[in-house]
This record gives C-alpha cells, sequence and structure tokens, in this order.
C-alpha cells in the first residue's frame, strides 16, 4: 500500500500490489459506507434486545408504577399535570405526535450526513457519543425494562399516540 501523508509503507505492505477487495474496503470507507453498516448493525443490536424483552411486559408496568410512586415520593410527579396542559387540544397533540414520530429519526439522519460531509471530525465525535449512548440505554432496557407512562394500565394517563 502506498504512503498515506507522509507515512512509510508498512513492512507487511511492501512490495504487495493491492487487492481489489482492499481497493473496495478503502472506497467504501471514502464514500461512508462503513458508517452505513455501523448504524445498520447498531439498529440490528437494538431490535435483537428489544425483541428479548417483549416477554418481560408484566415486569415492565410493576416497574413502571414503582417509577411513578418513587417521583411522587420525592414530589416531582409532574407529568400528568403537564399532560394536561394539552390534552384537550387536538391540533397540538396531532403535531407533537407527528414530530415524535416523523421528525426524531429523520432529523438525526440529516444531522448526521450534514456533520460527515462538512465536519468530519465533529461527526465521528457525535457518532461516538450517539452509539455510546444508546449502548447505555439498550443494556439499561434489557437489564431493567420499564414501561413509558403511557402505556401502563390506570396510570391516569391517556396514549396521544393513539388519539
Amino acid at each position: 500500500m502506498p504512503a498515506v501523508d507522509g507515512e512509510s509503507p508498512r513492512p507487511s505492505d511492501a512490495g504487495r500490489p493491492e487487492g481489489a477487495l482492499h481497493r473496495a474496503w478503502r472506497l467504501s470507507e471514502k464514500y461512508g459506507l462503513h458508517e452505513v453498516v455501523v448504524v445498520v448493525l447498531s439498529f440490528l443490536v437494538y431490535f435483537v434486545i428489544r425483541g428479548s424483552v417483549v416477554s418481560r411486559v408484566g415486569d415492565a408496568v410493576i416497574r413502571g408504577f414503582d417509577i411513578i410512586k418513587l417521583e411522587q415520593n420525592l414530589g416531582f410527579y409532574w407529568e400528568l399535570t403537564m399532560q394536561g396542559w394539552i390534552i384537550d387540544h387536538y391540533w397540538v397533540i396531532k403535531i407533537m405526535n407527528w414530530i415524535y414520530f416523523w421528525g426524531h429519526m429523520p432529523l438525526i439522519i440529516v444531522f448526521a450526513i450534514w456533520l460527515w460531509v462538512w465536519h468530519r471530525h465533529t461527526y465521528i465525535l457525535m457518532r461516538n457519543a450517539f452509539l455510546a449512548s444508546g449502548a447505555i440505554g439498550v443494556i439499561v432496557y434489557w437489564l431493567y425494562p420499564v414501561a413509558p407512562p403511557r402505556l401502563i394500565p390506570f396510570g391516569g394517563f391517556i396514549d396521544t399516540m393513539a388519539v
């Protein structure tokens, strides 16, 4: 492999022609295909772990109730009050649900592509932070599944995604 940026070639590469597979690998790196592989693999891991927790719904609901009790005891159980501020405003709910459902992931993807193209160093930092926080979240989710408040029966919440 030829020297890059003034580096001397590695001894193992000296005199060896670059193979087609190696060239394809380097080309895929240049055009970001490595990043696509990382993202796809990350999503696969997420969905496998998410699927492994499906059978623990009862535990998740009980933990959700426990968290509500803890928040009440500590004096910061505000979710029902906050939901009450908008629950009678149909279009506010529709707009917020649309933003949550359709704006969340596409915005992250567009931002990631923008960073990758224009600010590669920052992209790498953000990608690693995103993957690390996602990994921590998935591990916690797997070890301690908790139902979201909107899915806790008799918790008093209205599932606005179903409205």
